[in-house]
């Protein structure tokens, strides 16, 4: 009984939880953005009023696209289920790099752009980057949250 009680320790502890994986491992997926925040607000639209949050301006054939990180520094961005233009590729290839001790990560890719991001969160089910840029004079900051598919 004592032997099976040791077995069963040994196997759950031997385990690996997500907090054992690496930022590149919790990375490897499909992702979908859920949110995209900007502060100060911005004219995201060029409508003349600003937005603190922007994914509610998204066509809804926007709002199932994806992003697809592979284990090779590769990945896709995938127009989901519905593409705005017919014309357009379903996928488009990327690569990705972290830097900065896992706390950064650089996409170059079309489709989702290109540039460096830090990362404020990652874990099994959410991926939260932002970055920021001048428009005008004015700083801004764009934080995307990205949930697992």
């Amino acid at each position: 009984m004592a032997f099976i009680a040791t077995c069963t320790i040994i196997s759950i502890s031997c385990k690996k939880s997500s907090s054992d994986k690496s930022r590149s491992e919790l990375l490897v997926g499909n992702w979908m953005l859920t949110s995209d925040v900007y502060s100060p607000s911005y004219d995201y639209d060029g409508d003349g009023t600003t937005e603190t949050e922007a994914i509610s301006l998204y066509e809804s054939c926007d709002k199932d696209d994806f992003i697809t990180f592979n284990a090779n520094n590769t990945g896709s961005f995938d127009e989901g289920a519905t593409k705005c233009d017919i014309n357009d590729d379903q996928t488009y290839p990327l690569g990705w790099q972290l830097s900065d001790n896992d706390s950064k990560i650089t996409i170059v890719g079309t489709g989702v752009g290109s540039g460096v991001a830090n990362i404020l969160q990652l874990d099994n089910s959410t991926f939260k980057i932002s970055a920021t840029f001048e428009e005008l004079g004015t700083t801004y900051t764009n934080t995307q949250t990205f949930k697992r598919k």
